[in-house]
């Protein structure tokens, strides 16, 4: 395996194919319509979404990875490696500590 992971949010709209095929580990953001959340990387293409945001008079809402997708995409990396940086708990400890300080910056997201 590479010394180097790299992972990206699905905003930077990566082709699903290099991804895949650069190994780059894609954590996916959410958007919703009408109360249902889809996982973006889930949508079978972005033509139907653009689609109906071009048609549909209701805007979709967006919701960023929770703390899970973060983990669940970065435990099999720190598995994979050879464990020479901080480790799975200090990731871990330092990603809550991120969503601990983001959401008393944000008070509309507790």
């Amino acid at each position: 395996m590479s010394p180097v992971a790299v992972a990206a949010d699905s905003t930077t709209y990566l082709p699903r194919e290099l991804a895949s095929r650069e190994g780059v580990t894609q954590i996916s953001l959410y958007v919703g319509w009408e109360g249902e959340s889809s996982r973006e990387l889930d949508l079978p293409s972005f033509d139907a979404f653009y689609e109906r945001l071009r048609t549909d008079p209701e805007l979709p809402t967006t919701s960023q990875p929770s703390i899970g997708d973060f983990l669940a995409a970065w435990e099999p990396l720190l598995d994979a490696g050879d464990e020479a940086s901080e480790g799975r708990e200090g990731l871990r400890e330092r990603l809550l500590a991120w969503v601990v300080v983001d959401r008393h910056l944000d008070p509309e997201r507790r």
